[in-house]
């Protein structure tokens, strides 16, 4: 296992006693395909599959008409890439606080959805935002 997998274990570990939600099913087609073809060394494909298992009973949002209008609205205020826009406009409207990525400038605030890069905070900081 190596250290890039231990980190993604470690997050799930802190994540226990949060509410955790997943954009949509194609975050963890990426998670596997990342996992399985682009890591190296990676997981074995039984072992990103695993891991995706692991992680469905977090309810992935499917994609809605609702959704979509949200993302049209979200991408231009904030000046996001469509894919960006549509995660954002997923998780808003549950209430999320929090985004987690790296992809994006750490504290970058979306009308109460604020950014924290995992490599930037301790995990104990990534999901205290009272």
């Amino acid at each position: 296992m190596n250290s890039d997998t231990n980190f993604v274990f470690h997050e799930i570990h802190v994540m226990k006693n949060v509410t955790v939600t997943l954009d949509s099913v194609q975050m963890l087609q990426e998670f596997y395909v990342t996992g399985a073809r682009k890591l190296r060394p990676g997981l074995s494909a039984t072992e990103a599959q695993r891991e995706v298992r692991a992680l469905l009973p977090w309810s992935p949002i499917e994609s809605s008409p609702t959704i979509l209008e949200r993302a049209w609205f979200v991408e231009p205020r904030h000046q996001l890439s469509w894919w960006d826009a549509r995660i954002v406009a997923s998780v808003q409207p549950l209430g999320c606080r929090t985004l987690l990525t790296e992809d994006r400038q750490h504290g970058q605030d979306f009308d109460g959805l604020v950014v924290v890069s995992p490599l930037r905070v301790s995990p104990s900081q990534r999901f205290d935002r009272r």
